[in-house]
């Protein structure tokens, strides 16, 4: 049987969606398993993946795997599931029912290849000491501000962590191109599989959630990770240290809002803090980045 499962959306929800995968080898455990998707690098090397393309590549799909063949199509959101709205379920459980298939706390599976993992070691090694990985922007580089308040790490705390650490460590900032560097730090452009060799080598790692924590989750390696308008329950690891924003000190401005309270990206007038120092505690964030060595 081949079955069809497409993903759309950002690469942290591409990387999640690999946790599906085992789901559908259990159920249809001699099936032929090929991904649609906006980033088909995710599913390089996984054992439960036939074929992965991105949707620029998927014309002549049907009559390769669908015409006169045995086959399924899974193509529903999670996002639009009543179970999401309510925030009721973590993002692959709710996949996982969409799908009808058995779920067990399943996690993300990303799968680095031996040259891979020597290549990053050679290149990581060579920083004379410890690295400390941060992620604290996500996003696109559509996006009208370099910070988006519901999920970014405000500047302040950022600094507040630099300075505690850039003296200890090697502090490598993943960014986009277009997003603000800040002093004694590294940055770091790479793609997704550069991204995870580093997370690999770090020694901490400050992260927020987007891409880099689903990684570390399919790692299986810890990461200091800050919420703000997002729940952990619903994006988030038992494996990692969430850090959850401070309560509003502002009344919440809603009157723009759809089907959730905020999106991932929403311009700074929103903010329902009286400042920017109010979301949250860098005591915090540095006394966990203090437990993992």
């Amino acid at each position: 049987m081949n079955i069809i499962f497409q993903v759309k959306g950002g690469l942290g929800k591409v990387i999640a969606s690999t946790a599906v995968l085992g789901g559908f080898k259990k159920r249809y455990p001699s099936s032929k398993i090929i991904v649609v998707s906006g980033y088909s690098d995710v599913f390089y090397n996984n054992p439960h993946v036939y074929k992965t393309y991105d949707f620029s590549q998927i014309k002549g799909i049907y009559s390769k795997y669908i015409h006169n063949k045995e086959h399924k199509i899974f193509i529903q959101d999670p996002y639009e599931h009543a179970s999401h709205f309510e925030q009721e379920n973590h993002i692959i459980k709710t996949w996982f029912e969409l799908f009808n298939l058995e779920y067990s706390r399943n996690t993300p599976e990303i799968y680095l290849s031996n040259s891979e993992l020597e290549f990053y070691e050679a290149s990581f090694k060579s920083s004379p000491l410890p690295i400390l990985a941060l992620h604290s922007n996500g996003g696109s580089s559509e996006q009208n501000s370099q910070y988006s308040w519901p999920r970014d790490i405000p500047y302040d705390n950022v600094l507040d962590v630099i300075d505690e650490f850039k003296s200890t460590h090697t502090i490598v900032h993943i960014k986009q191109p277009n997003q603000a560097t800040y002093p004694n730090t590294t940055p770091m452009t790479d793609g997704f599989r550069s991204v995870a060799g580093l997370l690999l080598m770090a020694d901490k790692r400050l992260l927020i959630d987007s891409f880099a924590q689903h990684l570390c989750a399919a790692l299986s390696i810890p990461a200091t990770v800050c919420w703000g308008i997002t729940k952990p329950e619903v994006f988030g690891y038992e494996r990692h240290d969430n850090i959850l924003a401070n309560p509003f000190t502002k009344t919440p401005d809603y009157q723009d809002s759809v089907y959730n309270n905020f999106n991932f990206f929403e311009e700074i007038h929103k903010l329902p803090y009286n400042s920017m120092k109010n979301v949250f505690d860098s005591k915090k964030i540095i006394n966990s980045l203090n437990k993992f060595i």
